[in-house]
């Protein structure tokens, strides 16, 4: 016959309790969120503005080589690219058109103001400053050799 052997384990030692953390994630939620957003919104208005600037400097294009054309007209050049502006969903009206010729360099030029609506559309308080989004094309006459 077997003997058995009795032993006896003492009581486990009572854990240490971890600290509580409760909100510690809403907290620091409430400090990254702010910093998260303001970047992604500028990532948003520079963007915006680099579509509203190719944008520009399509139209421009398409009235600079309507203007570098023989027998056209310096308003031909610029209805042309309000034409071609107002396909992109732009009110052209925001914009000022203009167009002049040196020589043989047909030159259109577009700009709006930064402050327009139509280029800044998450800045409601102006950080964009004064400035003037300018797109200008030169091209030369044809026909002019």
């Amino acid at each position: 016959m077997r003997q058995q052997s009795t032993t006896t384990t003492a009581p486990a030692a009572p854990r240490a309790k971890r600290p509580r953390r409760t909100g510690a994630a809403a907290v620091e939620l409430a400090i990254v969120l702010p910093f998260f957003m303001l970047l992604l919104t500028g990532m948003m208005q520079f963007g915006w503005v680099f579509l509203v600037r190719h944008s520009m400097l399509h139209a421009a294009r398409e009235g600079a080589r309507a203007y570098a054309v023989q027998d056209a007209s310096a308003a031909a050049a610029e209805q042309r690219a309000r034409d071609v502006f107002g396909t992109f969903g732009y009110a052209p009206d925001d914009f000022q058109f203009s167009s002049n010729a040196a020589g043989d360099d047909r030159t259109v030029v577009i700009s709006v103001p930064m402050s327009s609506p139509q280029v800044s559309i998450v800045d409601p308080f102006n950080l964009l400053g004064g400035g003037t989004l300018t797109a200008q094309v030169t091209m030369q006459q044809e026909g002019t050799f």
